[in-house]
């Protein structure tokens, strides 16, 4: 909502009749912003949208195009870039590059840009932070230290759950007509061992492309592990409140609520009216519910699996909104994985205690305690 509400009071500053483009990463994005609109409206009395020429686009959408294609007149036009840095690849970059941006306002709205990592944008090697100054430059920002300090934002609990990988001869592996059983840390160490030799491979035409498969394919085994769905099942059961999973593997999510908010849950759209309106108290999403999805009533998170980058452990914390109530956050910690050295990039600058625990009794009985 903080985000959204910067959009809005850039907005009135323009007279009315001002072009609007809303650019977000997924289609739900529209229902938010209108959500945000009806509560700005009960605080401060004036419909942020009325009066404005309003369109709402996907990037993905608008890569083909250009902001002339839906405003011909654009030179009163007001684009929000909401998460920008969404829009740093060679394919939807190509919005702003091939639009005449005279007289033209840009407002890019993230949760945090990524000012380390090296890209390859437009065959050029750049951080995001650097490229996106060039067009959208960096002029405010504020994130959860900030909030914490000002007493703006939740008070939440965060919690550890050490993990480990299973030893019991149960993982179906191999290809399709010759396949046997193994445990997941064979399997993982396996899979480690190959990324590892594919590194110190001589530099020869298509190593890069075999090193990134090998990555990928430690990286997918790590999302979908077989042994952290009753873990969390047995999870949701135990906890009080509304609560959300997030994960990367569809497949692990709909076999632990199977109204998950995912691309091949058909009645998704339905599941997730339901869970918003408290109809169902659980629910598990990957990248749809990351960003900008008001979810009220919302107490606890888990992180089922997870990117090794703090944008997205941002973007995901921000489901909680501030409330009365305290906010519960799980983050499941695979021992003697890549999940740790995740854990480190994806939390690095995040001033939170957070409380280690082995079992799921464990911080049942420490929410309790508090």
């Amino acid at each position: 909502m903080g985000k959204t509400w910067v959009g809005f009071k850039c907005l009135a500053t323009l007279p009315k009749g001002t072009n609007l483009l809303f650019l977000s990463e997924t289609i739900v994005r529209k229902n938010t912003v209108l959500e945000d609109a009806a509560f700005y409206k009960k605080i401060y009395g004036i419909d942020p949208l009325e009066g404005y020429n309003v369109k709402f686009i996907t990037y993905q959408s608008a890569a083909k195009f250009n902001v002339q294609y839906y405003f011909p007149n654009s030179k009163s036009t007001l684009i929000i870039l909401d998460e920008i840095h969404e829009i740093l690849s060679d394919k939807r970059i190509l919005f702003i590059l091939n639009s005449n941006l005279d007289g033209v306002k840009l407002l890019g709205l993230s949760a945090t840009i990524d000012r380390k990592t090296r890209y390859i944008i437009q065959k050029e090697e750049s951080t995001k932070f650097d490229y996106l100054k060039r067009f959208c430059p960096i002029i405010y920002t504020y994130n959860i230290n900030n909030a914490r300090e000002d007493d703006n934002v939740r008070d939440t609990k965060f919690f550890i759950l050490k993990h480990d990988l299973d030893t019991r001869k149960n993982f179906l592996t191999g290809a399709k007509g010759k396949q046997w059983h193994i445990s997941e840390k064979l399997q993982y160490e396996y899979l480690d061992k190959t990324f590892k030799k594919a590194l110190f491979m001589p530099n020869t035409k298509g190593k890069d492309d075999y090193v990134r498969m090998c990555a990928t394919n430690r990286a997918r085994f790590l999302y979908a592990l077989p042994s952290k769905i009753p873990i969390v099942k047995e999870l949701v059961t135990k906890l009080e409140g509304k609560t959300l999973v997030f994960g990367l593997d569809n497949k692990s999510l709909i076999e632990i609520c199977p109204n998950s908010i995912v691309e091949t849950n058909k009645n998704l759209i339905q599941d997730l009216r339901d869970f918003k309106e408290g109809k169902t108290m659980v629910t598990c999403s990957n990248k749809m519910l990351k960003q900008g999805e008001n979810i009220p009533n919302l107490t606890n998170l888990i992180y089922h699996s997870y990117y090794g980058k703090i944008v997205p452990t941002i973007q995901i914390l921000g489901r909680l909104r501030k409330a009365e109530d305290q906010g519960i956050v799980i983050l499941l910690l695979t021992s003697n994985t890549q999940e740790e050295i995740w854990f480190k990039n994806a939390t690095e600058g995040l001033l939170v205690d957070w409380i280690y625990c082995r079992s799921v009794d464990e911080i049942i009985s420490k929410i309790c305690k508090n």
